[in-house]
């Protein structure tokens, strides 16, 4: 019986063994590939802006580039994605479910009090600005790797 526990014991320090040696091997990997972890907190953002205003005119081509360059250029100069969407919402004054073109803006950025002020206030210009009725804000936390 004490045999059979020492090869046992044995055995799973040398199975402990190989885990943390290809462990060890596949972070070497993601290095060499130049594609390493960050240690810091990153958060995911999108927020949703919709193109239609008041009384049927819709945000122009024109007011969309030059507040993404005011706004959101201006707070994160290292880069965001935007994609077109056409969504449905609940529109709180007409009592109706809606849609309506719009813009997804996607940014990851460093999880800090700075950045989540800027996403607000990135929002709430928009809001103001184009006469929405909200902006819809969905952050996650995220996992960050750049393969350099």
């Amino acid at each position: 019986m004490h045999d059979f526990s020492c090869k046992m014991s044995l055995g799973l320090l040398a199975t402990v063994a190989l885990i943390a040696v290809s462990q060890s091997a596949g972070a070497q990997d993601n290095h060499r590939s130049g594609c390493a972890h960050t240690d810091t907190a990153w958060v995911e953002t999108r927020m949703y802006l919709g193109l239609s205003k008041p009384g049927g005119a819709a945000v122009s081509k024109r007011e969309l580039d030059e507040f993404v360059s005011n706004n959101l250029v201006a707070r994160f100069p290292d880069g965001f994605t935007i994609i077109e969407t056409t969504g449905y919402w609940r529109d709180r004054q007409a009592n109706a479910t809606v849609y309506e073109n719009g813009r997804q803006v996607v940014i990851l950025h460093e999880a800090t009090p700075e950045n989540e002020t800027a996403v607000n206030e990135i929002a709430e210009q928009y809001r103001a600005r184009f006469d929405q009725q909200s902006v819809l804000i969905s952050s996650t936390q995220s996992k960050v790797r750049f393969c350099d």
